[in-house]
C-alpha cells in the first residue's frame, strides 16, 4: 500500500466511521459516546493511532535528521530527493487528515453533548462529568494539534529548505564553477573534466579514490534510507491494517447494537403485552374470586339461617319431648306407686280369702255336725241334705278354686292401682255379700241354693273377667310405657346425636370456610406477590435491555452475555405465566370445591 493512497482511504474509511457513528448517535447521543469512550475497539484504536503517531513522529525526526546530514554532508541524487519529498508530502496529508478528523471529532461531540443535555433537564451531573471530560479530551487534542502543527511546520520549513538547497545544487551542478571544480563532494563528470584538466596524475588518482569512496557512502545512505523507507512502508501498511480491521469491528458491533435494540425493542413489545394479558387475566381472577367469595358467603349466610331455624325447631321438639318425658315419668311413678298399694291390697285380700275359706270349713263341719245331731229329726230331708251338702262341697270346693285362681292372677297384676282398689274393694264386698250369703245359706239352705250357685258362677265369671281385663290392661299400659320411653329415650339420644353432629358440622363448616378465605387471601397475596415480582422482573429486564442498548459496542462477549440475560428474562417471564396458569388452575379447583361443599351443606 503506498503512502498517497494509504492516507486519503484511511480518511475517508475514518470519515465514513464517523458519519455512522454520528447517526447512531443521533437516537441516543449520550450512551453513543459512553460506548465509544468504553469500548475496547475504540480503545485499541485510540492506541494503534498514538502508537503510530509516536512511530511517525520519531521516524520523521530521524528522517529528517539524516537528510539534513546528507544534505550538509553531500548532494542527493535527485529522484531519492523527489522520493523524499513525495514521501512528505503524503505524511502531511495524512497529518492533515487525521488533524480535520480530530478538529470534527471536537467540533461534532460538543454539540451533540450541548444538545442533548439541554433536551434532558435531569442529567445535570452527568453532563458536568462530561464537560470535564471534553475539557480532558479538548486539551489532550489540542495538545496533540499543537505538537502535529508544530512537527508539520518544522518539517514544512524543513522541506523548504532542503528544496532551497536541491535548486541551489541542482544548478551548480548544471553550471559548475572555477571555485567549485576544486571542491571535494563533486559529480562524476566534474570530476572527469577535472582529471582531463588537471596536469598531476598523482591528484587525480586521489581525486578519484575519493570520489569513489564518497559514492560508495552516499550509495550505502541510500540504501540504507530506502530500506527504512520500506520498513517505514511496511509498518504504515500494518498499522492501515490494523485500522481497518478495528473500523470493520466498530462497523460490526454497529450492527449487532442495532440487531440487539431491534431484538429489544421486540422483547418490550412482547413483555408490555404479556405485562396487559397476565393484567387482564389477574383482574378477571380477582372478579371471579369476589363473585365466588360473594356467592359463597350467601349461600353459607343461607344455609346458616336454614340451620338455625332447624336448631331452634329441633331446640323446641326437645323441650317439648322433655316436658312429655317428665309428665310420662310422673306418671309413671304415680303407676307404680298404684301397683304398690294394688300388691298390698291384694296381699290383705288373700288373707282375708284364706280366712274366709277356713271359716266356710269350720262352718262346713259345723255343718255336718248338726246335720248328724238332727238326722234323726229331718230323716225326710237327709236325701236332700246329703244331696245337698254334695252340692256345697263342690260348691266350696269351686270357691277354693275360684279364690285360688283369684289369688294367682292378683299375684300377677301389676298396673293401674286405682282399678286394682276398686276392683279389689268390690271383691272385698262382694266377698262380704258372699260371706252373708253363707250365713243366710245354713239357714235358707234348700232355698236359696239355686240362686247362691248361680250368685257364685256368676261372681266367678265376674272376677275372672275382670281379673282378665286388669291382667289386659296392666300388660298393655306397662307396654305402652315402655315402649314409650323407650322411644323418648332413642328420640332424645337421637336429638342430642343430632345436634352434637350438627354443631361438630357447624364448627366443621365454619373452620373450612375459615381455612378456605384464609387460604384464598394468602393465594390472592401470593398471586399479588408474584405479579409484584413479574412487574419487578420486567422493569429489571426494561432496565437491563437498557443498560444492554448502552453497552452492546462493548465487546463480543458483553453482547453474549446480554442475549443470555435476555433468555434468563424470558424463562422468568414464561415461568410467572406458568404461575399464573397454575394459580388460574388452583382457583378453579378452589371453586369446584366450593361447589361441592354447597352441595354437601344443601344436602345435610
Amino acid at each position: 500500500m503506498g503512502d498517497g493512497t494509504s492516507a486519503p482511504d484511511l480518511r475517508l474509511r475514518s470519515e465514513t466511521t464517523t458519519e455512522r457513528l454520528q447517526s447512531d448517535s443521533a437516537v441516543s447521543p449520550i450512551t453513543d459516546w459512553q460506548e465509544l469512550q468504553q469500548s475496547d475497539a475504540v480503545l485499541r484504536l485510540q492506541a494503534l493511532l498514538q502508537n503510530r503517531c509516536s512511530e511517525e513522529q520519531l521516524l520523521f525526526a530521524l528522517r529528517t535528521e539524516e537528510v539534513t546530514a546528507n544534505v550538509a554532508e553531500t548532494c542527493p541524487i535527485t529522484e531519492d530527493l523527489r522520493h523524499v519529498v513525495n514521501q512528505q508530502k503524503g505524511c502531511i496529508q495524512h497529518f492533515d487528515g487525521d488533524a480535520g478528523f480530530c478538529k470534527h471529532n471536537i467540533s461534532s461531540n460538543p454539540r451533540q453533548l450541548t444538545a442533548e443535555f439541554d433536551s434532558s433537564g435531569a442529567a445535570q451531573l452527568e453532563m458536568d462529568r462530561w464537560k470535564t471530560e471534553l475539557d480532558r479530551v479538548k486539551a489532550l487534542h489540542g495538545v496533540r494539534m499543537q505538537n502535529t502543527e508544530s512537527h508539520i511546520n518544522s518539517l514544512r520549513h524543513s522541506l523548504a529548505e532542503v528544496q532551497l538547497e536541491c535548486e541551489e545544487l541542482r544548478e551548480k551542478a548544471y553550471h559548475p564553477t572555477p571555485e567549485r571544480i576544486s571542491s571535494p563532494g563533486l559529480c562524476t563528470k566534474c570530476v572527469c573534466s577535472q582529471v582531463g584538466t588537471s596536469s598531476s596524475q598523482q591528484d587525480n588518482s586521489g581525486t578519484l579514490q575519493r570520489l569513489t569512496r564518497e559514492r560508495d557512502e552516499l550509495l550505502e545512505a541510500l540504501g540504507r534510507l530506502r530500506r527504512m523507507q520500506a520498513e517505514l512502508q511496511r509498518r504504515e501498511g500494518e498499522a492501515c491494517q490494523r485500522v481497518a480491521a478495528s473500523l470493520q469491528l466498530a462497523e460490526e458491533a454497529c450492527l449487532e447494537r442495532t440487531k440487539v435494540q431491534v431484538e429489544n425493542e421486540q422483547l418490550r413489545t412482547e413483555l408490555a403485552r404479556q405485562k396487559d394479558q397476565h393484567t387482564r387475566e389477574l383482574n378477571l381472577s380477582h372478579e371471579k374470586l369476589a363473585k365466588a367469595r360473594t356467592s359463597a358467603l350467601q349461600e353459607v349466610q343461607k344455609e346458616k339461617e336454614l340451620l338455625t331455624a332447624t336448631v331452634q325447631s329441633l331446640t323446641q321438639a326437645v323441650s317439648s319431648r322433655d316436658t312429655q318425658l317428665e309428665r310420662m315419668m310422673r306418671d309413671r311413678v304415680a303407676l307404680a306407686e298404684q301397683l304398690t298399694i294394688s300388691q298390698h291390697c291384694s296381699a290383705q285380700l288373700d288373707c282375708q280369702l284364706a280366712k274366709i275359706s277356713g271359716e266356710m270349713r269350720a262352718q262346713v263341719d259345723r255343718a255336718v255336725m248338726q246335720k248328724n245331731g238332727v238326722q234323726n229329726e229331718l230323716s225326710e230331708l237327709r236325701a236332700r241334705s246329703a244331696d245337698e251338702a254334695a252340692l256345697k262341697d263342690q260348691e266350696v270346693e269351686r270357691l277354693a278354686s275360684d279364690l285360688e285362681m283369684t289369688r294367682r292372677a292378683m299375684e300377677s297384676m301389676r298396673a293401674s292401682a286405682t282399678q286394682a282398689s276398686e276392683e279389689a274393694v268390690r271383691l272385698t264386698g262382694q266377698l262380704g255379700h258372699a260371706k252373708r250369703k253363707l250365713r243366710q245359706f245354713r239357714a235358707e239352705l234348700g232355698v236359696h241354693a239355686k240362686a247362691r250357685q248361680e250368685e257364685a258362677s256368676r261372681f266367678a265369671q265376674e272376677a275372672q273377667r275382670m281379673e282378665e281385663s286388669i291382667i289386659e290392661h296392666l300388660s298393655k299400659a306397662n307396654s305402652k310405657i315402655k315402649s314409650g320411653a323407650e322411644r323418648m329415650d332413642n328420640l332424645v339420644t337421637a336429638q342430642h346425636l343430632l345436634i352434637e353432629r350438627f354443631k361438630e358440622e357447624c364448627n366443621f363448616l365454619s373452620t373450612l370456610l375459615e381455612a378456605i378465605t384464609r387460604r384464598a387471601r394468602w393465594e390472592h397475596e401470593e398471586a399479588l406477590q408474584k405479579t409484584a415480582q413479574v412487574w419487578d422482573e420486567a422493569t429489571r429486564a426494561n432496565k437491563s435491555a437498557s443498560d444492554l442498548s448502552a453497552q452492546c459496542l462493548q465487546h463480543i462477549e458483553l453482547h453474549e452475555g446480554a442475549r443470555r440475560r435476555l433468555q434468563e428474562l424470558l424463562e422468568s417471564g414464561q415461568a410467572g405465566a406458568r404461575r399464573i396458569t397454575e394459580l388460574l388452575c388452583r382457583q378453579s379447583s378452589l371453586v369446584q370445591e366450593r361447589d361441592l361443599l354447597s352441595n354437601e351443606l344443601h344436602f345435610l
